[in-house]
């Protein structure tokens, strides 16, 4: 559970922890709403550097799941910009989702919003562990800060939910991950297929930095990030179609790498 305390609850993830601070008339309501929805987020081991603490106004405008849903989605975008704001410039922060194999090898598959990123984490992580769906921080040394977040899905044909990962039956997360291979999403082939193309390290390094937090901030960040895939290999893109022909796909890489 959600280390709590005087009302408010803290958050880890991406070697941070950040304090929510839950007010308002609908506080108790909100309040389990959230410890539900970040349980997997409520381990310690996973923070380290304080991030600003997080305001949640539970003030709900009636008592519908609609108005308590957007504000649990809302919480989420603030909670995950907390906690980058104060990991800036000391690690990379892909936009990337990310699973692992029981001895701790991930793969993060680094791709913008509205490319899948959540399907495949929710897929991929019923096979290995959870890491994360939308922000993987790793350190120069390739390894990998858990950020097991609530998912936002659609469920049921009906408006999408922060749903805990326990909820879906994703895998626990490792307590130690380290990252063997970055692969970049996008959803183009014309047909329901997988092809894969792989970059020289010129082209995936300024493919990577277009979707990393901050590069520029980072010391000595385009060598570091040269480095990072001198270890993890070649950079491939994967061009698809639909999430269930490249789920399979990616699976298959992440069990031959390491």
């Amino acid at each position: 559970m959600i280390s709590t305390g005087l009302g408010a609850l803290t958050v880890h993830g991406l070697g941070a922890s950040a304090e929510l601070r839950v007010e308002g008339l609908h506080a108790p309501l909100v309040s389990g709403a959230l410890r539900t929805a970040w349980q997997r987020c409520g381990e310690p081991v996973w923070g380290g550097v304080p991030a600003a603490p997080v305001t949640v106004r539970a003030d709900l405008a009636d008592d519908s799941t609609d108005s308590l849903n957007r504000l649990l989605m809302g919480t989420t975008q603030n909670v995950t910009r907390s906690l980058i704001a104060a990991r800036l410039g000391q690690l990379f922060l892909f936009h990337a989702g990310a699973v692992c194999r029981p001895g701790g090898e991930a793969l993060a598959f680094v791709a913008p919003g509205r490319t899948g990123k959540t399907t495949l984490a929710r897929t991929l992580g019923a096979r290995f562990g959870y890491l994360t769906d939308e922000t993987v921080a790793v350190e120069f040394d390739g390894t990998v800060r858990p950020y097991p977040k609530p998912l936002s899905l659609r469920l049921d044909d009906g408006p999408k939910w922060e749903t805990a990962p326990d909820a879906l039956g994703l895998r626990a997360t490792p307590a130690s991950a380290r990252l063997v291979r970055l692969v970049v999403l996008r959803r183009d082939h014309p047909v329901d297929a997988v092809e894969a193309e792989e970059l020289d390290l010129l082209d995936a390094v300024t493919v990577l930095a277009e979707q990393t937090s901050s590069l520029g901030r980072t010391p000595r960040g385009l060598q570091r990030l040269a480095a990072l895939l001198d270890r993890t290999g070649p950079l491939l893109v994967m061009h698809y179609r639909e999430s269930a022909t490249l789920a399979p796909v990616l699976a298959e890489l992440l069990e031959g790498a390491g």
